[in-house]
């Protein structure tokens, strides 16, 4: 073509997320995340701080996901009631989306996230999204839009956006409608299927 195509931004098939999402609110957050060294487990250790300082706030987590560092990252909620935590280990796409749907919000600090799919899901299913403003992430989350994203290291911020989103849950709605629209409209594999062949097409007609 005299050149290439590239696609500027991360999608997803939004196939599975063609359910409303539901109002109800039920205090529970979630995370999807492989448990291994490195970046990942630092963000499994930040989330577990975050968490240890709201106290008595009302608030359940499920954790989906496996891997080698999976005692590390159990011993990072050692100090967390045992009731709080709920570890799912690896789950089919199927039933992750439906966790999803049946969660609040999703807490992830993304330490060198790159593409950020997870966020992406979450979204899609309505749930506003609490990270850190580093690497990839703020490409898939609009800070005060659909989501919040804290400094990085900040645990006290960090903290403090989950109980913000927990405490607040017109915001809470808001912000996951908002989500939702921003992955159905912008980052879907269909739109960005259309927008190639659009391209494509413009190539093929310039060298006619």
């Amino acid at each position: 073509f005299g050149g290439h195509v590239a696609v500027d931004h991360v999608s997803i098939d939004i196939a599975a997320f063609s359910d409303e999402p539901t109002a109800i609110t039920t205090n529970q957050l979630v995370t999807v995340a492989m448990m291994r060294s490195g970046d990942k487990l630092e963000s499994y250790r930040m989330l577990a701080a975050s968490l240890a300082l709201l106290g008595d706030m009302p608030w359940k987590l499920r954790i989906i996901g496996e891997g080698p560092a999976s005692a590390m990252v159990k011993a990072c909620f050692a100090g967390i009631r045992e009731d709080r935590i709920e570890w799912l280990g690896q789950q089919q796409s199927r039933e992750v989306t439906k966790i999803l749907y049946e969660s609040d919000i999703y807490v992830w600090p993304g330490f060198g996230e790159a593409y950020g799919i997870a966020y992406l899901e979450a979204q899609a299913a309505g749930l506003p999204v609490i990270a850190q403003a580093v690497a990839g992430v703020p490409e898939v989350v609009k800070n005060g839009v659909t989501g919040i994203l804290t400094p990085e290291n900040d645990v006290a911020a960090f903290s403090r956006a989950i109980e913000h989103l927990s405490l607040n849950n017109e915001q809470r709605l808001v912000m996951g409608n908002a989500a939702r629209q921003f992955v159905f409209k912008e980052r879907s594999l269909e739109l960005a299927s259309a927008q190639l062949n659009l391209l494509l097409r413009s190539y093929t007609e310039q060298d006619r």
